[in-house]
């Protein structure tokens, strides 16, 4: 999905792209491995991703989402990050 994002000149800041990226990569966010390779911008979206992986795995719901409902909703959010 990164480079898919990427390449195609999505509208995503730098720090959606590094959630994206390295969200699977517990290494990295769990135990703070290879940090050494990071620079300062890739420190402050660190930062971002921990933020977000509260909202991500632990914030599951056994609710059934109304697609037509949301679909509009989402639908922007596509058309505003990948035009």
């Amino acid at each position: 999905m990164y480079l898919a994002a990427k390449e195609n000149k999505t509208a995503l800041p730098s720090a959606g792209l590094f959630i994206i990226r390295y969200l699977s990569f517990y290494p990295l966010h769990k135990s703070g491995a290879f940090k050494y390779l990071m620079n300062d911008e890739d420190d402050k979206n660190l930062n971002w991703l921990h933020i977000f992986n509260k909202y991500d795995l632990y914030s599951k719901s056994k609710e059934k989402v109304d697609v037509e409902k949301v679909k509009p909703y989402y639908l922007s959010l596509i058309k505003k990050y990948f035009p």
